[in-house]
């Protein structure tokens, strides 16, 4: 789950950074806008069109856009609806039996509006197949609005996400391609643009003309990593190209305000020092110790709720929804990193073992889960499970439910919990609140894709209605 963003950096996803035009051309400008637009959304709740909208003068103080030019503004923004972002299986997998290649626009709409006395506002929106990757991206880098805002290439500009992107990774090494696909990547124009600019040229002048300054630009306008290239010949020709990013000895100093057993303490955890930076950065002195007070705790209670697997993974959960909360209350994230020990482990390990062993009587088997057709059974609990443990029940049998099944759970779901008539709609709130929110997304992505599943968020939520109704029933 990634963090909100906060201050001046948006949460990225990285099938946004190396994009491919496939038509026209992507300016330095519209780079600008898109980032701050996607701020924007994943920070403020849709109106209600479920669209989102954001007064144009925040747009141009955020992207530094200080021209009075609207005409400039409004083809920016018409230039974003004609750039595809791809992302899933690449082309180069068709030939498997099974494979997902999905693209879709960056911008799906834009309006500028004005009324007498107030100044013009931006409504936009994003394809719904889009929009769940925009606003809970499960890869993504933190991009820096204020960096942006310093670049005077579009080549620079996206060099500078390459790095953000890469910086993170065991090596820092970026993708390995041929020349020319970065030279498509750098450049954010398509292959037949118009002026001919898009046609990738010899290797020289593409050295010379955009790899080099680029190169130059990101390592003068920002101090946190540095960025450079490995080339790959055949004879005397060059073929691929590949970056590579190294963090900043300086940049990687703690600020002043981090303490150094906060450090020790992630460090033992297993997250090595930059990391723990900059993830410590995120968050104010207080919650901080919150944060690692709630991790200590759950690593006690692993004999009751079982082992954490990867405590670094665990840690990032409790930041990121944390930060998504706004309140780091102390409880253990709705996602457990690992699985609850069976309660019949627990009592063996509690208990000393007797000197003959009683008879077990097996339990019957509980209703079948379905609806309209015969569904999996499941054997209950011998003692009744935690409520946390119970819609991790419901999720796991819902998920192995046919298709027919799952339509009927959605369409009670959207009947009794989140739709039009249900009791959430006499709120005034009711078209912002997220859960109803990110059911709308999902619906409308099955609307494209019938297909489509359960994002991690919108899981959690429907395993919460869920749960409680099966037990009801008798189905758990």
């Amino acid at each position: 789950m990634p963090p909100t963003p906060r201050g001046g950096m948006v949460v990225k996803p990285v099938e946004t950074i190396a994009l491919r035009v496939t038509k026209g051309k992507a300016t330095l400008l519209g780079r600008r806008f898109w980032n701050c637009l996607v701020k924007h959304a994943q920070l403020h709740s849709p109106n209600a069109e479920n669209m989102y909208e954001m007064p144009v003068a925040v747009l141009k103080k955020l992207a530094g856009f200080d021209s009075k030019n609207m005409e400039v503004l409004a083809s920016t923004l018409t230039e974003l609806q004609t750039i595809a972002v791809n992302w899933g299986d690449s082309p180069k997998n068709f030939s498997r039996e099974s494979y997902r290649w999905e693209s879709a626009t960056l911008l799906s709409y834009a309006s500028i509006r004005k009324k007498a006395g107030e100044g013009p506002t931006l409504v936009f929106d994003f394809h719904p197949a889009v929009r769940p990757y925009i606003l809970k991206p499960e890869v993504y880098s933190l991009i820096s609005l204020e960096i942006q805002r310093r670049f005077r290439t579009v080549g620079g500009l996206v060099l500078y996400e390459i790095g953000e992107r890469y910086l993170s990774s065991p090596n820092g090494l970026s993708a390995r391609l041929h020349w020319t696909e970065w030279h498509h990547i750098l450049t954010s124009r398509s292959r037949d643009d118009k002026s001919g600019k898009g046609k990738s040229p010899e290797w020289k002048y593409f050295k010379r003309d955009v790899l080099d300054p680029a190169v130059r630009e990101v390592n003068k306008e920002q101090d946190k990593f540095t960025i450079d290239y490995h080339v790959a010949k055949a004879g005397r020709f060059t073929t691929d190209l590949q970056f590579v990013v190294k963090a900043n000895r300086k940049a990687l100093a703690a600020p002043v305000d981090l303490e150094q057993w906060q450090l020790d303490r992630l460090a033992q955890w297993g997250v090595p020092g930059t990391e723990a930076a900059r993830l410590l950065e995120k968050l104010g002195p207080g919650d901080r110790i919150k944060v690692i007070e709630t991790v200590e705790r759950r690593l006690q209670k692993s004999e009751q709720l079982g082992d954490v697997k990867s405590v670094p993974a665990y840690l990032h959960t409790v930041v990121a929804q944390g930060l998504e909360s706004g309140v780091f209350s102390g409880e253990f994230p709705d996602v457990p990193d690992a699985a609850p020990k069976p309660a019949a482990a627990r009592r063996e390990r509690a208990t000393p073992p007797a000197s003959a062993p009683a008879a077990v009587t097996a339990p019957p088997a509980a209703p079948v889960v379905p609806a309209p057709a015969t569904g999996p059974a499941r054997t209950p609990a011998t003692a009744p499970p935690h409520a946390q443990e119970l819609w991790m029940a419901a999720k796991d049998l819902f998920l192995t439910l046919p298709e027919a099944q799952k339509q009927h759970w959605y369409a009670r779901y959207e009947a009794q919990r989140v739709g039009p008539q249900s009791p959430l709609a006499a709120s005034p709130d009711y078209g912002r609140l997220p859960e109803v929110r990110i059911w709308r997304d999902f619906m409308k992505a099955r609307q494209l894709n019938p297909n489509a599943k359960l994002g991690t968020s919108a899981l959690v939520y429907f395993s919460k209605w869920l749960a409680p109704v099966w037990a009801e029933e008798g189905r758990l």
